[in-house]
């Protein structure tokens, strides 16, 4: 994520205030509380992987997170996403990329971002498995 993308920092400070969540415990196994407060001002970068982790921290699902910022015909999509994500199914987080990539030739932007969002899903699977087997 580029510093001109300071917009997303500024929305998750605003949601981890409403949620009461200190810098401490938002950037808790993701980043450092400085690292944290310097992106929700613009200063810094951090990569979707890990703002996707900080918004587990503030209990937020990153589609409402990026909610006015998709179009309506993602938000099924990413909703779909989610809820393979949750359930830890791989081979429909497979099966949801291949058909909204077929679905959105039209739409490249769309297509660009459904793309990213899938691949940030999957790397953050792998990423849990490989910190669970090292906790043993």
């Amino acid at each position: 994520m580029n510093k001109k993308d300071n917009v997303y920092g500024q929305k998750y400070r605003k949601l981890r205030v409403l949620h009461h969540i200190s810098l401490v415990n938002a950037a808790k196994n993701v980043t450092n509380k400085s690292t944290l407060a310097e992106w929700e001002k613009g200063k810094d970068n951090l990569s979707w992987c890990k703002v996707i982790q900080l918004l587990f921290n503030i209990h937020i699902q990153p589609i409402e997170f990026l909610e006015d910022s998709v179009s309506s015909q993602l938000y099924g999509a990413i909703t779909n996403i989610a809820v393979a994500y949750r359930r830890n199914d791989m081979q429909q987080l497979i099966i949801i990329f291949k058909e909204n990539l077929k679905n959105m030739k039209e739409i490249p932007k769309a297509k660009i971002i459904c793309f990213k969002l899938l691949l940030l899903q999957i790397f953050m699977k792998i990423y849990q498995s490989i910190m669970y087997v090292l906790q043993f």
